[in-house]
């Protein structure tokens, strides 16, 4: 199923494409092995039928904490969405808006701990951040 919801022979029998998704997040796989190669990539020019709506937006949460698993109060920031881990577990949850090349960067930051910035291009996840202290990095 993609995003929209429809199965491939129902895009099929629409004559639309299923499976591409305009932009640059369409994952390449290995015809023969049915395993991803790595990366994502456009679809095909060539395609004259409509394609799958695009994903605009990915659900991401999960914990903060240092080092050694203490739970921090950070500021959670990814493409212009923020929340703040203060609720005394470190956990957060954001509903992304996809940025052109359908990817997110996630940045958090907390008194006292070096700034973490991550890149993703994953639909839906979970992402615990361990954040080290400021005094740890030399």
């Amino acid at each position: 199923m993609d995003p929209s919801g429809s199965d491939n022979i129902t895009e099929i029998n629409a004559s639309t494409q299923p499976g591409w998704t305009p932009g640059f997040v369409n994952v390449v796989f290995n015809s023969g092995t049915c395993s991803a190669l790595g990366g994502t990539e456009a679809p095909p020019a060539s395609i004259l039928g409509d394609l799958d709506p695009p994903l605009t937006n990915v659900d991401l949460s999960g914990t903060i904490k240092a080092s050694d698993g203490m739970d921090i109060c950070a500021m959670a920031l990814a493409n212009g969405q923020f929340m703040f881990s203060c609720d005394g577990s470190g956990s957060y949850a954001l509903n992304i808006p996809l940025d052109i090349n359908g990817q997110f960067k996630l940045q958090v930051y907390a008194d006292g701990f070096a700034p973490t910035i991550q890149f993703f291009d994953e639909f839906s996840l979970t992402n615990d951040v361990r954040m080290a202290r400021a005094s740890e990095c030399q």
